[in-house]
């Protein structure tokens, strides 16, 4: 029987029988997977090319979907940024580009750009009469996006940090006929 594992970055690994490891690119039903940062290089018509399988690539950030579902209609799509270190990249502008990716070339959809929702990470102590201790910060990145159809689709990012724009980072997700999430206006 082969057994089922996955890597830091929650990438299923599949364990063969003679004990070595596979690494296996599931798109995990409505769950969004990141991609190649070095694939960020468009077709000659402009158009991205998304990758096929799964890849942390050679890039400096790496952005993720983290909404659980997507669904037909319209979304709050909620990302986050880590760079090579597994960092949260919390100091960034980002640029989304959504494709759909259902027919026999990407077809453009929608774009927009990201808004940031900061947060502080902070607990309170209890057993020192309830102070509040900062440990940190998080955010997301957030944009609206409506998908008319189930299926294939891709977000291409494109980050500007410290006055500098990256190359565009493409990579693919699915969208379900519903989500399992609160719509906007739920």
């Amino acid at each position: 029987m082969t057994a089922l594992y996955a890597d830091r970055a929650g990438v299923p690994l599949a364990r063969r029988r003679d004990g070595r490891l596979l690494a296996i690119a599931f798109m995990l039903g409505a769950a969004a997977i990141l991609s190649a940062a070095a694939c960020g290089r468009g077709s000659s018509a402009g158009t991205p090319n998304f990758p096929k399988v799964v890849s942390l690539g050679k890039g400096e950030l790496f952005p993720t979907i983290n909404n659980g579902s997507l669904g037909v209609g319209e979304n709050r799509v909620s990302m986050s940024v880590i760079d090579r270190d597994n960092k949260r990249v919390l100091d960034a502008a980002l640029h989304v580009r959504y494709y759909d990716l259902n027919g026999a070339k990407p077809k453009f959809a929608s774009e927009a750009d990201a808004r940031f929702i900061g947060t502080q990470l902070s607990y309170v102590d209890e057993q020192s009469g309830g102070e509040k201790t900062t440990i940190g910060d998080d955010g997301v990145y957030v944009t609206s996006a409506r998908f008319d159809a189930a299926g294939d689709w891709g977000a291409e990012i494109t980050v500007t940090r410290s006055g500098r724009t990256l190359a565009p980072i493409p990579f693919r997700f699915n969208v379900q006929e519903h989500s399992i999430e609160l719509g906007i206006g739920d």
